[in-house]
């Protein structure tokens, strides 16, 4: 067969595999190609939606094409095209790319009637079989974007650039906090996640709820519910949040100096908003959506009026920084000796250890106060006993089985733990400082590092003993 010339009016398509066939799409409507990237689930939405993932900081949903189109899928090896969709984008789960191909309008064959659909519109001859010609028009149902996106290079190359047109149409994540109905705009969250378990933060506000690990990264997070209380009421601090649940669900929330997660009680859905269905609300920060009936059904609120300087400041000093720049203290490759509270794992940097040493016989102080239990002997001095369960805020006093000896401004001090599990060699990237700030003096904590899927608290030895020299001089003890 003689070789086409490009003059002819034509198109390249990109052939890939579905199900074990052929599928073919019009290179024009591709942004690019990808290997497969996490995927965040969401409830209340057909079995062919993956979910949302994040392509260039763009939220887009993810489409099984096999389950879309109603035909039997596996995919021993997944690839993804991003497609544009009236404008907007949509990554689409096949199986393998196999190469590009030019196909002239004359060998471009119409649909059987038995086998056409919307899905497909034509098909063509490739390697002795018929490749059906994929539309993706059939999915602009599902796709309504308030903004253009641009072009994208791929390894495929740069496609044509689309004109830019707006939309009345916007694309709000739907939340659930308490009994209230919210809802935000999806381009504002960067991801959708759930965690199995938060760490509390020691002497945070109750708007802190802790840190967790997202992709073994350190990651603070804030009570949504704490933060629309404060905005509405102008208070600072609510009631802490219980954290017994078997699973949260966060979002995403990442600014140039800022990276935090916000917990809500459920991930509702998405939700495409019309500007009329948006009404004036209480607030300068608020708006209400309405239905076709004019009953309100959501709270639309900005997040990003939440994230002003006023509150990235309050919070900085909880926050570990998203990435080496911000950081303004760095502990270099050390040991740690770790240490175990209830049933979480705490650390001290080995150096500022003198000694473990086993339980013994505690002189109680003539004033019960605080953390402070009492005093221990210690090579011939009495030396003061620290409750470490309390002083970290937990409700009950520790089991005291092993004291760890700290040594501050030349005076000694015992800490008394539930036990003393190992020393740790850690390497400075995986250990991730806190932040510190002129109006937030002492804070317990000063580093967080992932170790084997876990998170550990590292603790400012110096900071501890600080705050018990004004517990004990608030007790009447003379420190010299």
């Amino acid at each position: 067969m003689p070789e086409l010339s490009r003059d002819e009016q034509g198109k390249d398509y990109i052939i890939f595999t579905l199900s074990g066939e052929y599928v073919a799409i019009d290179s024009d409507a591709l942004s690019e190609v990808l290997e497969p990237v996490p995927v965040s689930a969401l409830p209340l939405v057909p079995d062919y939606i993956d979910g949302l993932i994040n392509v260039s900081g763009n939220i887009i949903p993810q489409i099984d094409l096999a389950k879309f189109i109603g035909v039997p899928g596996a995919y021993r090896s997944a690839t993804l095209l991003v497609v544009y969709v009236k404008n907007s984008l949509l990554a689409l789960k096949i199986g393998m790319v196999q190469e590009p191909v030019y196909r002239s309008d004359d060998e471009l064959q119409a649909m059987d009637d038995d086998i056409s659909d919307n899905c497909f519109a034509s098909m063509f001859s490739y390697q002795g079989v018929n490749v059906k010609v994929f539309s993706p028009s059939c999915l602009e149902n599902m796709v309504k974007s308030e903004q253009p996106v641009s072009s994208k290079k791929s390894f495929l190359g740069e496609f044509n650039q689309r004109e830019e047109e707006r939309v009345d149409l916007q694309e709000y994540l739907q939340l659930r906090c308490g009994e209230q109905m919210y809802a935000c705009l999806l381009a504002d969250v960067y991801e959708v996640v759930d965690v199995a378990s938060i760490k509390k933060q020691p002497g945070s506000p109750a708007s802190v709820v802790g840190v967790t690990l997202i992709r073994n990264r350190p990651t603070l997070v804030l009570s949504l519910a704490q933060l629309l209380m404060q905005k509405s009421a102008n208070k600072d601090d609510h009631d802490e949040v219980c954290l017994d649940q078997e699973n949260y669900s966060l979002l995403l929330i990442r600014q140039e100096n800022f990276y935090c997660a916000l917990l809500v009680d459920e991930v509702v859905g998405l939700r495409l908003v019309k500007s009329h269905e948006l009404l004036s609300g209480q607030y300068d920060w608020d708006q209400a959506i309405v239905d076709e009936d004019g009953q309100v059904v959501a709270q639309a609120i900005l997040l990003q009026d939440f994230f002003n300087a006023e509150l990235c400041h309050k919070y900085i000093s909880f926050m570990p920084s998203l990435d080496h720049e911000y950081q303004v203290q760095v502990i270099p490759q050390q040991e740690l000796l770790c240490f175990s509270i209830k049933a979480d794992v705490y650390a001290l940097n080995i150096e500022d250890v003198r000694r473990i040493l086993p339980r013994k016989e505690v002189q109680p102080l003539l004033e019960q106060h605080s953390f402070l239990s009492g005093a221990i002997e210690f090579e011939g001095a009495a030396i003061p006993l620290i409750d470490l369960s309390l002083q970290l805020a937990y409700e009950q006093a520790s089991k005291g089985l092993e004291y760890i000896v700290i040594n501050h401004a030349g005076e000694d001090w015992a800490l008394a733990v539930d036990s003393v599990e190992e020393i740790l060699s850690v390497d400075q990237p995986s250990i991730d400082c806190l932040q510190k700030t002129d109006d937030v003096e002492l804070l317990c904590i000063k580093a967080y590092v992932s170790y084997q899927g876990g998170l550990i608290s590292i603790l400012d030895a110096d900071a501890l003993c600080e705050i018990n020299l004004k517990q004990l001089e608030s007790l009447g003890y003379d420190s010299e």
